[in-house]
């Protein structure tokens, strides 16, 4: 990494490789703690201009907030509920430590709930999606989802990236930035539109008996990346269709 560093000399560097939420802890720990740890030596120690390092992190190290935290700012405190905000928690800290120690600009960027074409089953759209596209047309099929009195931060995966390019663009250096819509969806309200979408005429089955409720409200302030000049460009039922047409193209192809 320290050649690449060193051939390439980049000016910025995003930083996106992580372990989800499913990942063991083991992996959690080794890619979004050790693999930042291993990034920024190899920046420290390669003979190049320092880039400025945008790394990617998550809503996840905020934790569970009362509703009067909400719309949740980025300095709030974060108290995260399970090792994965634990560990991009903790690459935050070595990001900006490492930083500082090695005069690396680090921005933050807590990334809060993608949606859109290319987004696997791990995840709570991409599962709907999945699973509804699969099974739309059998009517005798049942599909099951948890936590639908959950709500979420949506935002495109294309706006995703416009939001990391301001941010390597106009960003302020050692700062933290949420990335979000700013908008709170209900998951229910997500899943009767994906039905829709799908067409899905089988039956739907909620389980209420899931230990791992999660966070229960989730929502960003997302004054600070606005001041930028951001403002989301896909609406999110254009995402959704997107994530529906893609589903529906690999059941193509099996």
């Amino acid at each position: 990494m320290r050649r690449i560093v060193e051939d390439f000399r980049p000016a910025c560097v995003f930083h996106l490789a992580s372990a989800l939420h499913s990942d063991p802890p083991e992996h959690l720990i080794e890619t979004n703690i050790r693999g930042t740890i291993c990034l920024f030596e190899a920046i420290a120690g390669a003979n190049a201009p320092k880039p400025t390092v945008i790394l990617g992190s998550s809503a996840g190290v905020y934790g569970v907030l009362n509703p009067n935290q909400l719309p949740v700012k980025e300095t709030a405190g974060c108290e995260p509920i399970d090792v994965y905000g634990i560990t991009k928690l903790a690459s935050e800290h070595i990001s900006r430590l490492l930083g500082r120690r090695h005069g690396i600009p680090v921005i933050v960027a807590r990334i809060f709930n993608i949606v859109g074409p290319g987004q696997d089953e791990r995840h709570v759209c991409g599962r709907m999606a999945a699973l509804l596209s699969i099974n739309f047309n059998n009517a005798h099929a049942t599909v099951t989802f948890r936590n639908l009195e959950t709500t979420r931060d949506f935002i495109d995966v294309r706006d995703v990236v416009r939001a990391l390019l301001l941010l390597a663009a106009h960003g302020e250096p050692q700062s933290i930035y949420n990335v979000a819509t700013g908008v709170e969806t209900p998951i229910r309200s997500v899943l009767t539109e994906l039905v829709e979408l799908t067409g899905f005429r089988g039956h739907i089955a909620e389980n209420f008996d899931d230990p791992n409720s999660g966070v229960p409200r989730s929502c960003a302030d997302v004054s600070r990346l606005r001041t930028l000049g951001f403002q989301p460009k896909v609406k999110f039922a254009q995402s959704l269709l997107d994530l529906v047409d893609y589903y529906r193209e690999i059941d193509e192809t099996r």
